[in-house]
């Protein structure tokens, strides 16, 4: 077994069958590369940024040289997210899944709500 072989073992240990773009196993160390990689694309300078033992917030870091605290949350459908990892679990032993594994659309208003239920949550911790 090559070093890339474990690096790939590893990866496919830590995240999702699907959807799993952003979803890393070690919660603090997901938050953070998300951070990181959303705050990059959006051309925020970013320093000193570390994940936190207790939260709110996720993590914190200097932005465009202001210490903030930073929340990172999912949002998934997830009936359509469960459904299509039990399509991928179901071909991974040569089945062929009932139901295809799926992407959900997000109609405005359903997005609002669900944005605004998040919020909600995140207020009350």
């Amino acid at each position: 077994m090559t070093d890339d072989d474990n690096f790939k073992e590893l990866v496919l240990a830590k995240t999702r069958e699907w959807n799993g773009f952003w979803f890393w196993r070690d919660k603090p160390i997901g938050e953070r590369g998300i951070a990181r990689d959303i705050l990059e694309a959006a051309k925020v300078q970013i320093t000193e940024l570390r994940s936190l033992d207790q939260d709110p917030p996720d993590c914190e870091a200097n932005l465009d040289g202001q210490f903030s605290g930073i929340e990172v949350t999912e949002l998934v459908q997830r009936p359509t997210l469960e459904r299509s990892i039990k399509a991928v679990r179901q071909r991974s032993r040569g089945r062929e899944p009932q139901k295809p594994e799926a992407y959900f659309i997000w109609e405005r208003d359903h997005l609002i709500e669900a944005l605004q239920k998040i919020l909600d949550v995140k207020n009350l911790a």
